[in-house]
């Protein structure tokens, strides 16, 4: 609970991406002191690699047909770095579990208002990059509960991308709506979006049926 994408990643992931060469070099300390805290390094066991080496490499190289990946806004303080995070992460698994198309469904950003929208953008970015990836949407059922306590639907949504890409079933709607492009004519905005199925007229928090599916 509350851990950054940084503990889980593993050194051979970290050695895949330069521009982490500080995370990858990283030295820890004997005894953690607030000057300690760099970044969404803000406790010990936030520190790179610590709960991967602690928790995941035991299990190393057992078989994992894939990864399903939820994290909360512990990143968004390093945002800008976080598709290259989400590239460790995924490299070092695939490498270290011995699946080079390790199928990775992973959902968006829980609660997106200020930083959060940078870190979204970054995770929109990675499943763009790696073909293996795939972005589940969330916030039309989590907010404006920021922890989501609404897990079965994202769930459902998670499980229809596993179907899709571990076990190979077809005709199925995996890709969550997302926005191409967007005009305000006549004082109105219009917004364009692929894989929708749905036409929003009206969407604010104050809307009784806000979270409801249809």
């Amino acid at each position: 609970n509350g851990t950054g994408i940084d503990t889980w990643i593993p050194p051979e992931g970290y050695a895949t991406r330069t521009d982490l060469d500080d995370m990858k070099n990283w030295v820890r300390p004997k005894t953690w002191t607030k000057d300690c805290v760099k970044g969404p390094i803000v406790a010990w066991h936030q520190q790179p690699s610590v709960l991967f080496e602690g928790k995941v490499r035991k299990w190393v190289p057992w078989t994992i047909r894939g990864m399903l990946w939820n994290q909360g806004d512990s990143n968004r303080v390093d945002a800008p770095r976080y598709t290259s995070k989400l590239h460790a992460l995924w490299n070092g698994w695939s490498k270290l579990f011995e699946n080079p198309k390790l199928p990775f469904v992973y959902n968006e950003q829980c609660h997106v208002g200020g930083e959060e929208f940078a870190l979204v953008g970054r995770q929109i970015a990675f499943s763009d990059e790696n073909p293996c990836a795939a972005m589940v949407a969330c916030n039309d059922i989590i907010m404006p509960d920021v922890h989501g306590m609404r897990k079965e639907p994202l769930a459902r949504r998670m499980v229809l991308q596993a179907l899709k890409r571990v076990y190979g079933r077809t005709g199925l709607r995996t890709d969550s709506p997302r926005p191409v492009s967007a005009v305000s004519p006549d004082r109105r905005k219009a917004v364009s979006l692929n894989y929708a199925r749905l036409r929003i007229a009206r969407c604010d928090y104050g809307y009784p049926g806000w979270g409801q599916e249809a």
